[in-house]
């Protein structure tokens, strides 16, 4: 008889328990107020705040037990790679919430919002015989008879059918629940300037000891406040009038100027931040989103299939060790990704059953892609099998007994 408590009696067990209910809690609550358990874990993957393993415990807790989803599984009966009809519709049903589960057989389960485009991107394309599960709850308490009807015509777009006639699951009145909950966590970054003020302050009376002291000290040399290298030593009362915006005592307004510059840091006067707020915003374009990581973020994804031609005259046991060398080399320098080998459309789960005589010939078309969070070395893998696909993979056969070769 297993005792269900054995986990908890080791601190790290218990931490680790204990670290799963705050997380389900917290889903819980943003859930109920009509977020999407999708995008939240979308957050949290990105965030690397969740495990693959956690999902499928929080889906049936939540969406099955707590909330009462309305659940439909099945296999998918085709390949899916464009997803932009099934978007385009259901980001009009309004009068029901979804959330679709992909069982990955490489990634495990990932969350798909139907709604949002990033998510369809983020798991590039579906392949048949695999699992999908669909969650759907109506809006509101009217809702729930659409509920079914919901099912069916996601499962039927799924499959690449339409939508059946007559449907209607969209309704002008239901407002739209503004989500993206990590805006609540902006304001944790807010504080940062705050201890630049101080820094700032000893700064303020030096302009004003300098409109004194104009006849004796050389105001040339006091102005240093950075924005008043304006004109000559009359104008400097203009800059102290113009961050005193916020007081109205002449006195109060150099105080008042220093936390204002330091704020904007260089770009404390009237006129630099016109020129310079322009060049920020086109800092924020196309340039940032490119070095910027896509919407999946740092959520595990699986790269398309690339195809590797068999050049030698079969695919013997000579190049099936030649790849075994490419491949372990590969995960010796990326630890985190994998390599999934297909062939006739299923995925070869053991390299070895390649060869078999006359099963892979001279010009067949084998498949690899590569599973993981930070993607790379796919060129070189891709060149590396090729030359082990052809007549020259004996380059890849010497090789120390106890050592990986060093190609990456």
């Amino acid at each position: 008889m297993t005792n269900e408590y054995a986990a908890l009696s080791t601190r790290k067990g218990f931490n680790r328990s204990l670290s799963h209910f705050r997380l389900v809690t917290q889903l819980s609550e943003q859930a109920g107020q009509g977020l999407n358990l999708a995008d939240l874990v979308d957050d949290l993957e990105k965030d690397k705040k969740i495990q693959k393993s956690q999902i499928g415990p929080i889906l049936n807790a939540l969406l099955v037990e707590k909330f009462q989803y309305q659940t439909l599984s099945f296999n998918l009966v085709q390949d899916m790679k464009t997803f932009e009809d099934i978007q385009s519709q259901t980001e009009k049903w309004n009068r029901a919430e979804m959330v679709a589960a992909y069982h990955h057989p490489q990634l495990g389960i990932s969350l798909i919002n139907p709604k949002r485009k990033n998510h369809w991107d983020g798991v590039q394309d579906l392949s048949r015989h695999e699992l999908v599960v669909l969650y759907v709850k109506g809006v509101r308490d009217q809702d729930k008879a659409i509920e079914p009807q919901v099912l069916a015509g996601l499962k039927a777009m799924m499959n690449g059918g339409t939508l059946p006639a007559g449907s209607s699951f969209h309704d002008a009145a239901i407002k739209p629940v503004v989500m993206k909950p990590k805006v609540v966590e902006a304001p944790a970054e807010a504080p940062a300037p705050a201890p630049a003020a101080p820094v700032a302050k000893p700064a303020a009376p030096k302009p004003v000891a300098a409109a004194h002291t104009r006849p004796g000290a050389k105001p040339a040399v006091v102005p240093p406040a950075r924005g008043t290298v304006a004109t000559s030593r009359r104008p400097e009362v203009k800059p102290v009038a113009k961050p005193g915006r916020v007081g109205t005592a002449p006195g109060l307004r150099p105080a008042v100027a220093p936390p204002s510059h330091a704020k904007g840091g260089p770009v404390s006067k009237p006129q630099p931040p016109t020129a310079t707020a322009p060049a920020a915003k086109a800092a924020e374009g196309p340039a940032a989103k490119a070095a910027a990581p896509a919407d999946g973020g740092n959520r595990a994804r699986m790269t398309p299939k690339y195809s590797i031609q068999v050049t030698n005259e079969l695919f013997h046991n000579g190049n099936v060790e030649a790849w075994k060398n490419i491949i372990e080399s590969f995960k010796v320098k990326f630890t985190t990704l994998e390599v999934h080998i297909f062939h006739d459309g299923e995925k070869v789960n053991d390299i070895n059953s390649l060869f078999k005589w006359g099963k892979v010939k001279h010009g067949d078309v084998l498949l690899f892609s590569i599973s993981g969070e930070e993607i790379q070395g796919v060129a070189k893998l891709q060149r590396y099998l090729f030359e082990g696909a052809s007549p020259r993979f004996h380059n890849f056969l010497k090789k120390d007994v106890n050592k990986a070769l060093n190609l990456f």
